[in-house]
């Protein structure tokens, strides 16, 4: 069991995950961004200047963030999974998956963050999956593609 633990840990705290999605970030100054990590440190570790908002937060602070963030025309709000379903947050163009799992419904929902109707606005989504291992098994499920 632990070997197995071990093994997600690497996976979802990969350090390429971080280098990688640290490059859009940089590449995209001015975007409001959301990423997307399977835990805190992986979340805390991306920093670039962003919001943090996880489970491990009080309702009132998470709230309060989440309002602040939305009041921004750009920015960077780092998630755990506690956003992943009815978080309501205008005008975000990015999404950064930084890990994924057996959950389709979880990718649905991720995705729809940033896939909203606002205007004529534009959504960049990148999901950043180690090869050769469970993860890239779960990106291709057949039926979340068609």
């Amino acid at each position: 069991m632990r070997t197995i633990q071990a093994r997600k840990a690497f996976i979802n705290n990969h350090p390429k995950k971080l280098e990688i999605a640290r490059k859009i970030i940089e590449a995209r100054p001015s975007s409001k961004i959301i990423t997307f990590s399977n835990n805190i440190k992986m979340a805390e570790s991306i920093g670039m200047g962003g919001k943090v908002f996880s489970g491990r937060d009080s309702k009132k602070k998470g709230r309060t963030t989440i309002e602040e963030f939305s009041k921004e025309s750009s920015g960077i709000l780092h998630t755990v999974r506690k956003a992943d379903e009815g978080l309501d947050v205008p005008g975000l163009s990015v999404a950064i998956i930084l890990g994924l799992d057996s959950s389709k419904i979880r990718k649905v929902q991720r995705i729809g963050r940033v896939v909203r109707k606002e205007g004529d606005k534009k959504a960049e989504i990148f999901t950043l999956v180690i090869d050769q291992t469970v993860e890239t098994e779960w990106l291709f499920y057949k039926d979340f593609i068609e």
